[in-house]
């Protein structure tokens, strides 16, 4: 699954990427937009070792539920790949 988590202003940028990551994988991936002003702070189902969060902003202020969300992102990979790698 990708994630494409967008600020404010990015969202026709964002919906366009989704439409060609789908178009582009003839189907085989599925892509989910997430507004970064959102309160979501989870990955929208259960993460896979192949997830993949793309953002996009404009340069302005992140939203902090933005922040939080690739946080939980980040931490969630880290804590897979230290299971798999024995925490190496």
């Amino acid at each position: 699954m990708v994630v494409i988590l967008y600020q404010r202003g990015c969202g026709a940028v964002a919906k366009r990427a989704a439409a060609d990551l789908v178009k582009g994988f003839s189907d085989h991936v599925k892509v989910a937009l997430i507004a970064a002003s959102s309160s979501s702070s989870s990955w929208p189902v259960d993460s896979s070792w192949d997830a993949l969060l793309i953002v996009m902003f404009d340069g302005k202020k992140f939203p902090d539920q933005g922040n939080l969300f690739v946080s939980q992102y980040l931490k969630t990979k880290t804590a897979r790949r230290n299971a798999y790698s024995g925490g190496n």
